[in-house]
């Protein structure tokens, strides 16, 4: 077994197979064939910009720095969501829309965190504790493995995406810049 379908199988286990009576998630990982991958990776891209587009358009080449277009973020996220290394849990409504998703960065052999990526809810799913419950199940995942914390980087901007991390446990490290703050959680 590749080692990253390996990664992905041992942190599937904590996630539920639905949130909140969401349609059902796989029960194993499956590799998607490059088509399917770069389909799924756009329809995260779109949540992402349905919720955050002038955030990452006001910080594109904060974040994507080779980036000379501001409007072209997206091709940039779908490039990071397509990493062999990344993980994505993702829920649908019974009718197949997306409801919400995280996207956790495996760790390697020696890296003792867990980094999430990417932790979204489509705008009619929120205040259903979604998101709270994702991290729920990314704090399992990580202490299952063994590491020794969670960490991510968010908006400083974006204001109930901090009072949620803060809620889960999450505390202020640094200050990339002043738009931007990493997180972390330890367990």
């Amino acid at each position: 077994m590749h080692a990253h379908a390996a990664a992905h199988a041992a942190a599937l286990a904590a996630f539920p197979p639905t949130l909140h009576g969401l349609a059902r998630a796989p029960a194993a990982p499956a590799r998607l064939p490059a088509a399917a991958r770069r389909r799924l990776a756009a329809d995260l891209t779109a949540l992402v910009a349905a919720g955050l587009a002038p955030l990452y358009r006001a910080h594109a080449r904060l974040l994507y720095p080779r980036l000379r277009d501001p409007a072209a973020w997206p091709r940039c996220k779908r490039a990071e969501l397509l990493d062999p290394a990344a993980l994505h849990i993702l829920y649908r409504d019974p009718a197949g829309r997306l409801a919400c998703f995280i996207s956790l960065l495996l760790p390697g052999p020696a890296d003792p965190v867990l980094y999430i990526l990417e932790l979204h809810v489509a705008a009619p799913f929120r205040r259903r504790g979604l998101a709270a419950a994702l991290l729920d199940a990314a704090t399992r995942t990580a202490r299952a493995a063994g590491l020794t914390r969670l960490e991510l980087t968010v908006f400083t901007a974006n204001r109930p995406a901090l009072a949620l991390y803060a809620r889960a446990g999450f505390r202020p490290r640094r200050a990339l810049h002043p738009d931007l703050t990493i997180m972390v959680c330890r367990l």
